[in-house]
């Protein structure tokens, strides 16, 4: 665990604050006041990737400087980082992933111009891979070396903005990447507190602190598969931890699930178990809520079967003799929709008739793009794979309670577009509703994306 000088670190977060800011807005902050007073979310899930690793990935390749290419590992979230960073920079990429690594992120993965390699059963395996790839002018970034712990620190930076009072910040702790710059930013501000959050399946982290150096840990199966694995036996985070962090918990797959089921039934989100944990965490009353509390919601690249399984485990429903019962789940993918493999546009919670309609982009049956950078074309196809999305789980759209809307470079004058586009399914019913302003979507060319939530009336 080499140490890194602290003026070294000050230049790096400048770079990466400053690269991540070209490139990426602010993530929104929101209050969750059922988990207490001064609560709030901030929604890592609305980045392009779905995931914050996408700042790390973004400062890594930014200072690595003119390679002929990049080669990393990872179990999902930072490969996907990678190559949305690698695209941008106009460089080749190739991520080598394990066997295990999620369909959801694989399936994401491959809409990017990356080389993806499935090397080995565990993390371990394909990181010496990567690194045995890294020649002939290919640059090696590491998912929590320096560059990428500095680009995760941008979101401790967009936090003192958005909150002017003194602060504790929860995060998740798998490979300590978010942490770490988490931690470092904090010393640096004097107004953040940190607390860290595992997964009670992989304590890969508590273990290296514990015995004070790197040691292997047998990794459970766990919900929080971005949190999985064993540390780089090099790995810099444990000491940038045991300096910069307040404290360290873990939570249990039961927690996991709960959080999942809160997130999905409290605000209608869609979040991966990595992402759930710092709420988890909350719930299971492991953190004393005082003053405001930031919980970072990290990802949201999970697959339906593994959500639904989640919410089952995580949210029974309650019958009308007041006896508990499983939730069950009803999986649908309408005919006229695009049915790429882990995707399922409906999910249908039985036992509340709670509809989630996953997020529709402008694609026909086929998955071809409809009317590239025609703004009003693609929201007009949307909106109509949406409808019909509802109709296939027998909802209305005055049924519907929530949507989100995601437009590229939204600028002002798209409104009307929309709200056009809207008019033509929703009429005079208006749901709340959330526009998000990102860099890009899934694909180039992509300009608007909407989820919903509908309630269906017994």
């Amino acid at each position: 665990m080499t140490a890194t000088p602290a003026s070294d670190w000050a230049s790096s977060l400048d770079r990466a604050r400053e690269a991540v800011a070209a490139a990426l807005p602010p993530t929104p902050l929101i209050p969750s006041p059922r988990l207490g007073e001064g609560v709030l979310l901030k929604l890592e899930t609305f980045q392009p990737t779905g995931s914050f690793k996408v700042r790390g990935a973004l400062a890594a390749v930014t200072m690595a400087g003119n390679p002929r290419g990049v080669v990393t590992a990872s179990t999902g979230n930072h490969a996907l980082g990678i190559a949305w960073a690698a695209r941008r920079a106009g460089i080749p990429a190739t991520a080598v992933v394990p066997a295990t690594a999620s369909p959801a992120k694989l399936t994401a993965l491959r809409r990017y111009p990356v080389t993806v390699v499935v090397h080995g059963d565990r993390y371990e395996e394909a990181e010496q891979h990567a690194r045995s790839l890294a020649h002939d002018g290919l640059c090696y970034l590491p998912a929590s070396g320096p560059a990428v712990i500095a680009g995760q620190a941008t979101v401790a930076v967009e936090l003192l903005t958005q909150v002017s009072a003194n602060l504790t910040v929860i995060c998740p702790i798998g490979g300590g990447g978010l942490a770490s710059g988490l931690g470092l930013a904090a010393t640096r501000s004097g107004r953040m507190t940190i607390i860290g959050v595992e997964a009670a399946a992989s304590p890969a982290m508590s273990a290296a602190l514990r015995a004070g150096q790197v040691i292997p840990i047998h990794v459970r199966e766990t919900l929080a598969d971005g949190l999985a694995g064993n540390l780089e036996p090099a790995a810099i985070t444990p000491g940038l931890i045991g300096d910069h962090v307040r404290s360290l918990l873990s939570v249990t797959e039961d927690q996991i699930a709960q959080a999942i089921g809160y997130l999905a039934g409290e605000h209608g989100m869609i979040v991966e178990g990595a992402g759930a944990v710092s709420v988890a965490a909350i719930l299971a009353g492991l953190i004393p809520v005082t003053g405001p509390t930031v919980a970072i919601i990290t990802g949201r690249n999970i697959t339906t079967q593994v959500l639904c399984r989640a919410l089952q485990k995580g949210a029974p429903a309650t019958t009308l003799t007041g006896r508990k019962a499983p939730m069950t789940f009803e999986l649908i993918n309408p005919e006229g929709l695009p049915t790429p493999p882990t995707y399922t546009h409906v999910v249908v919670a039985a036992g509340g008739k709670t509809v989630f309609i996953a997020g529709q982009e402008p694609e026909d049956a086929h998955g071809n793009l409809i009317g590239p950078g025609d703004l009003a074309a693609q929201a007009r196809q949307v909106f109509a794979n949406l409808r019909r999305a509802l109709a296939a789980a027998g909802a209305h759209p005055r049924q519907v309670t929530k949507i989100t809307i995601y437009v590229v470079r939204h600028r002002p004058e798209y409104l009307p577009v929309i709200e056009e586009a809207r008019a033509d399914v929703f009429g005079d019913h208006k749901p709340a509703d959330t526009l998000v302003g990102v860099e890009t979507l899934a694909q180039p060319g992509y300009l608007i994306e909407v989820d919903a939530i509908a309630v269906i009336d017994s």
